[in-house]
């Protein structure tokens, strides 16, 4: 459970953190705050986040599950300032029983720690 973590505090550092199927599932605030502070413990300096989501033009339920809509700006809003955009876009895709999935992806990369003093 990434938005209450046990043995994953004790993931490596990686370099890539790759979420196609989460994080619009997690609507709690508190949640989403925890989800945010494993992602960024984990997430190399200059490491690499793909985040994908449904997009504001998806329903509001999903799977029988409430899902919080993002479009590109809202991402960014939640990843903070020690990440910046390298790309993001909308698709529709389509899946096995031919639903349609608006979604947003968004390719961000975190900003070398650099000491004050």
């Amino acid at each position: 459970d990434v938005t209450n973590p046990q043995q994953l505090h004790e993931l490596d550092h990686v370099t890539l953190w790759h979420d196609r199927g989460v994080f619009h599932y997690i609507t709690n605030f508190r949640e989403r705050l925890n989800y945010f502070s494993l992602m960024n413990r984990v997430v190399k300096e200059e490491g690499y986040v793909i985040l994908s989501a449904y997009n504001q033009d998806a329903q509001s339920v999903e799977a029988g599950l409430d899902v919080r809509r993002y479009n590109a700006d809202m991402m960014r809003s939640f990843m903070g300032p020690g990440y910046y955009v390298v790309d993001s876009f909308d698709v529709t895709q389509q899946t096995a029983n031919g639903e349609r999935e608006p979604m947003v992806y968004a390719l961000f990369k975190r900003v070398p720690y650099i000491e004050m003093g």
